[in-house]
């Protein structure tokens, strides 16, 4: 291996051509993966906007700015829906002054931040195989070839084509940048400062993307001791010796502390299960299964596989279902095998890249109360696979003929398009809700979200009695489901069933209260029946819990105006 890092110049040719010509091929890689990413989402831009994307940008008044302004970026970024993602919010504000809140802009946008990320993700394999003692030519080929499966796997569909999740997307793009600077710092001779600053600015920008990337940290440990130390002692002094085996032990502790002072992040998580229909254990023991199911996506990528919604059956003990165990297991196995491959000076490299696979899960695959399965969570993990492949194509091309580079490229070429039709086909089923959610309800008939998004899909068609059979079913499926409640007694409303959705109504405020839709279509039901005054008194409710809600401003208004004098009457 070694040996063959010294090929990469020839004493016979000038050492600026030979730079130059690894100049030209990473630009011709580069070039070809960017048209790999625009030819496996260039009908993206026609999609429309889905599901999270409602309260986190189309009906988020701080991320409408209709002029360019620094005040406006601002106020998109102290008052969108997630206050600890403010730089993804600013760029939804941006997209909606662009075109003015149409989602094409905003799909442009998220293909954009997926194909820095893959320059990114090629510019990192590059230099950690640099690293580790491979030459610059056969790097740079290894690199592309797993870039660019990587950024044409239909798995990563969801994180560019449904719009909020370039939270995700925008996270990963600067935890690769981070390791980047952190790279070129550690092992450069020129620069270092400059590289530590965009190390951290990197890292600082991640974490106000969204939270997963605040295990960088920790990517950054094992890039140190996977691919800086590769070669090397793994441990330079008993001091880090020491810290370093200390850590699990302290990071254990602390976590006991929280949990039992009830200060502290965990308990926060801890405590958002009592919304869930799972416990903290259920979910512990169900995410071993649902990250070899995602793993079963990457190595079969057929394009029905991938959808926003599963069916997944909630492990409640360590045999139930049986498969729990075996997950379990492999999970324990995959990361045995990282340690075992990091402690040998040979194989660190290959350490590094089974590890980055579960550390990179761990913020969304552990102990918050996240839904049980999501496919943009492994857009930053599967970078790892990628590298995985990458290592696998450099130690076939060592010392190789020029043979086995083309059957390597051909190879590559035929996986890759058939992963841009794949990529193609799941992203055609975005294109609108009754697209995306009539595919869901094939992976997921049992949910009552996806039978609640799809009858607002029917209603966007004007196809209400289609729209109420789905109503009914989600509350049928989940009687306490409020959105679910709400849309039904809407329906029975416009159906002329005033009492069924006098009845929905009421149960969706039973189970809260301060549930403003409700209270504003209870008005807006008092208000048909001419009576102003209870219309008024539930207008005034809707504006308690929700100031900012426009259309109970004005019925409020008309309804004070025509109302008979005398005291608001008591809530029916």
């Amino acid at each position: 291996m070694y040996s063959h890092f010294h090929k990469s110049s020839s004493p016979n040719r000038n050492p600026v051509e030979v730079l130059l010509n690894y100049r030209v091929i990473a630009l011709i890689c580069s070039l070809a993966l960017l048209a790999l990413v625009a030819t496996a989402y260039r009908s993206a831009p026609e999609n429309s906007f889905h599901f999270d994307d409602s309260h986190n940008i189309v009906h988020a008044p701080a991320v409408h700015m209709d002029e360019f302004s620094l005040e406006g970026l601002g106020h998109a970024a102290q008052n969108a829906t997630l206050k600890n993602r403010p730089l993804p919010s600013v760029t939804f504000a941006l997209d909606w002054w662009r075109g003015g809140g149409k989602p094409g802009p905003f799909i442009w946008t998220n293909m954009v931040i997926h194909a820095l990320a893959v320059l990114a993700s090629f510019a990192l394999l590059t230099l950690i195989f640099r690293h580790t003692g491979y030459a610059t030519g056969p790097c740079l080929f290894a690199a592309a070839i797993g870039s660019a499966l990587w950024a044409t796997h239909p798995i990563q569909a969801q994180a560019v084509t449904f719009v909020v999740q370039r939270m995700t997307s925008m996270a990963a793009l600067f935890v690769m940048l981070s390791m980047i600077g952190y790279l070129r710092a550690r092992t450069s001779d020129r620069h270092r400062v400059g590289w530590w600053v965009f190390c951290l600015i990197a890292l600082m920008a991640g974490a106000i993307s969204k939270e997963n990337a605040w295990i960088a940290p920790v990517i950054l440990l094992i890039l140190e001791f996977g691919v800086v130390r590769h070669g090397r002692s793994f441990f330079e002094n008993k001091k880090v010796h020491l810290l370093f085996l200390s850590m699990p032990l302290i990071v254990g502790v602390l976590i006991l502390v929280d949990v039992a002072t009830g200060i502290g992040p965990f308990s926060d998580f801890l405590a958002t299960y009592e919304h869930r229909d799972f416990t903290l254990s259920e979910r512990l023991l169900t995410q071993p299964r649902v990250i070899a199911f995602h793993l079963s996506q990457i190595v079969w990528p057929s394009p029905d596989r991938f959808s926003i919604a599963h069916d997944f059956v909630t492990s409640t003990s360590i045999l139930t279902p049986p498969t729990t165990l075996l997950a379990i297991v492999a999970v324990i196995l995959w990361c045995g095998a990282g340690v075992y491959a990091l402690a040998r000076p040979r194989f660190r490299i290959l350490g590094f890249f089974l590890l980055f696979f579960p550390v990179a899960l761990i913020t969304e695959s552990s102990i918050i109360a996240l839904e049980m399965v999501f496919e943009h969570r492994m857009y930053l993990p599967s970078f790892a696979l990628a590298g995985l492949l990458g290592f696998a194509c450099l130690a076939f091309l060592e010392n190789a003929k020029p043979q086995r580079y083309a059957a390597s490229a051909a190879a590559a070429a035929v996986v890759g398009l058939l992963l841009v039709s794949a990529t193609d086909k799941a992203v055609a089923k975005w294109k609108d809700n009754y697209t995306l959610w009539s595919h869901a309800l094939k992976h997921a008939p049992m949910d009552p979200r996806v039978h609640d998004n799809l009858s607002f899909a029917f209603q966007e068609r004007n196809q209400l009695d289609k729209a109420l059979v789905h109503a009914r079913r989600t509350v049928q499926l989940d009687p306490m489901f409020l959105t679910g409640l709400h849309n039904l007694g809407r329906l029975l409303q416009q159906k002329g069933d005033r009492m069924g959705a006098y009845e929905m109504y009421t149960r969706a405020l039973t189970l809260k209260p301060d549930y403003g839709p409700a209270h504003f279509s209870l008005g807006m039901m008092y208000l048909e029946a001419g009576d102003h005054a209870r219309a008024n008194w539930e207008f005034a409710r809707t504006l308690e819990y929700d100031p900012n809600h426009s259309e109970a401003k004005r019925f409020y208004a008309y309804t004070v105006k025509a109302k008979d004098k005398g005291a608001a009457p008591a809530h029916p």
